[in-house]
């Protein structure tokens, strides 16, 4: 959807540091530059999923700017090109973002203390001395305050870790990797039922796409974790499916029975892969034939 930068990238940073605290769910970073000391906390509301924030303190004389770009050029796997039409409208306190991707018509919104100026189709924001505070809601406009969407999300956070259970490691990295690991489970799937997550999050860095495959391994995971509502909705979530992969198979290799693709689609199954999936061969990317009486 877009990109968000510092206008000006800072040539010399000192006194850095940066931690994320899975406990909390948030990430802080700390460096200096140009004599102003900022303070970064990053993190996405865990109750309200279509949030995320950013707060910054600023200390010092230098007024850094951010810059929120909406995507105008989307470069899509298969080296594939398409374009967007970009819309920004105020609205209240907000600024509102709306795309338009070759019929596909999707908005979020912006909400920030900051100096907001759009210029060319960018907004940028203009941070003062002391506490900043930047929200994205993403399809309506959020009133949660910045301070309420940080504690809620620390709440859901200790909730969620006190009710998993853990498996602790005499080995350190062991046991920080099974953490790490855990929270891009817990962070990442929900019992939403809304599709599956690329293996490698939603940023689809190496690999855009989720295989049902790669979820056979997470599964048992959330099972012997406690996450029973997670790894239900995944049955359910491919039980519902089961009309549109027989529909699927019909129509794309005349035969009756399921011939389940490594890649579901986030709707529904009709008209997907038409009119042939986009690599050569069929059987390279699909799962073995299930044969329904």
């Amino acid at each position: 959807m877009a990109r968000i930068y510092w206008a000006n990238p800072f040539e010399e940073v000192s006194d850095y540091s940066q931690h994320q605290s899975f406990y909390d769910g948030t990430i802080e970073t700390i460096f200096t530059a140009h004599q102003t000391k900022l303070n970064v906390m990053t993190w996405f509301d865990a109750c309200e999923k279509d949030l995320s924030a950013t707060r910054i303190y600023v200390a010092g004389n230098t007024r850094p700017v951010i810059v929120i770009e909406p995507l105008k050029v989307i470069n899509l796997h298969y080296a594939q090109q398409v374009g967007q039409v970009v819309n920004i409208t105020q609205e209240e306190e907000n600024r509102k973002v709306s795309l338009n991707c070759q019929g596909k018509k999707f908005c979020f919104y912006v909400r920030s203390n900051a100096d907001a100026q759009v210029k060319e189709g960018k907004l940028y924001l203009t941070l003062k001395e002391g506490e900043n505070y930047i929200l994205l809601s993403y399809k309506t406009k959020s009133n949660t305050p910045v301070v309420s969407s940080l504690q809620q999300t620390r709440d859901w956070w200790h909730q969620k870790w006190n009710e998993t259970a853990a498996i602790q490691f005499s080995d350190s990295e062991a046991q920080r990797v099974w953490v790490r690991s855990m929270a891009l489970f817990l962070s990442t799937f929900g019992s939403e039922k809304l599709g599956l997550a690329p293996p490698t999050g939603f940023a689809g860095n190496s690999w855009p796409f989720p295989y049902p495959q790669d979820l056979s391994y997470i599964h048992p995971v959330l099972l012997q974790t406690g996450n029973i509502d997670i790894a239900k909705s995944w049955i359910e979530y491919f039980a519902e499916r089961i009309e549109g992969m027989k529909a699927y198979t019909k129509r794309l290799l005349k035969v009756d029975g399921i011939l389940s693709p490594w890649v579901f689609p986030y709707g529904d199954f009709e008209g997907y892969h038409d009119p042939t999936p986009p690599i050569n061969s069929i059987t390279r990317y699909t799962t073995p034939v299930i044969w329904l009486e």
